[in-house]
């Protein structure tokens, strides 16, 4: 079922004064007066506090691409949808970090884009061209795109790989996940208060334990390290490389004042992915520590974990996964 992509009207909304009439558009009568009476009647607020997201796009790599302009822009940019974007991005690396110490019921599923047939090949003319992190090596500036990972708990995708700026929310997330948010995906990324994912380090209802502390510190740096080769051996972008290390940077620093001096023996271990393409690649571990008993209740409240076998990804062509609920709402199945 497709979605509405139109924003709603004013009540009483605005509408011409004879249906089916051309308006005169010269002067200020006819069309001026109605376009003007058209913005004026388009219903907005001005508190983005709230906002789930931005809906009316019609295109499917929408969602990553304003994902990533949230994340980027520090200035000219809405604080509080930037503020979201943050703590989403935030919450999504801390759950691929503690995806075993939590036995997440986390699977990815390899999508390559193939061109041979209707879907592929519209999809591919849509994407984003010379826009990754990777400068592609080939004339084909869409190639960064063309192989992408959809991130599924319990069958339902939750976000997907993104080129430029590592992982992006899948559309509806929040709405699909609120009951997983209360069970087996409870964890410090979902404040109970807030529909979306938000920043674990700053959830005091449900804290991130010291030892998970640890491991996501670990992990985050191993992560740094592993994006440091991949700019040393290729051509990359100079925007999206400081823009996505100094993110980065500013992640670990904030994990790092929270961890302070504490010390434990936490390893950075191969989480059966299978992610091998692109700047991707570099999510493929996880973290895994001898003083965190995995599937406890570490920091949950006294709320038992379920104990989920980790799966392995899938290899394949399958982008109906990622389109059974669209990334954005431009009425793809």
């Amino acid at each position: 079922m497709p979605y509405v992509l139109l924003p709603n009207l004013s009540d009483p909304p605005f509408y011409p004064q004879t249906a089916g009439v051309w308006e005169d558009a010269k002067g200020k009568t006819g069309m001026d007066i109605f376009l003007r009476g058209l913005a004026d009647s388009l219903k907005g607020t001005q508190n983005t506090d709230k906002v789930m997201g931005i809906d009316s796009i019609p295109d499917v790599w929408a969602r990553p691409l304003f994902f990533q302009m949230a994340l980027f822009s520090s200035k000219n940019f809405d604080e509080n949808l930037r503020n979201k974007a943050v703590g989403e991005w935030r919450a999504l690396l801390s759950i691929l970090a503690l995806n075993k110490i939590r036995r997440l019921n986390l699977e990815v599923i390899h999508i390559e884009l193939d061109a041979s047939g209707a879907l592929g090949k519209d999809l591919i003319k849509l994407a984003p061209r010379n826009v990754s992190l990777i400068t592609p090596p080939t004339n084909d500036l869409t190639l960064p795109w063309k192989d992408i990972y959809a991130i599924t708990y319990d069958g339902k995708p939750l976000a997907i790989t993104s080129p430029t700026t590592l992982v992006s929310p899948a559309a509806d997330y929040a709405e699909d996940f609120a009951e997983d948010f209360t069970e087996g995906l409870k964890g410090p990324w979902k404040n109970d208060d807030i529909l979306y994912l938000t920043d674990p380090l700053k959830n005091t209802k449900s804290p991130i334990s010291e030892g998970e502390i640890l491991a996501l510190y670990a992990w985050l740096t191993d992560l740094k390290s592993e994006l440091d080769k991949i700019v040393n051996n290729n051509v990359t972008d100079t925007i999206v490389s400081n823009a996505l290390f100094a993110l980065l940077g500013e992640y670990i620093n904030d994990v790092q004042n929270v961890k302070g001096k504490a010390a434990g023996d936490v390893k950075i271990i191969d989480a059966g992915f299978n992610i091998n393409i692109g700047v991707a690649s570099c999510l493929g571990k996880t973290a895994e520590s001898p003083s965190i008993p995995v599937g406890t209740a570490a920091a949950v409240g006294g709320q038992s974990i379920s104990l989920l076998k980790t799966s392995t990804a899938r290899a394949g062509s399958a982008p109906l996964i990622v389109f059974r609920k669209p990334l954005v709402r431009p009425g793809v199945q």
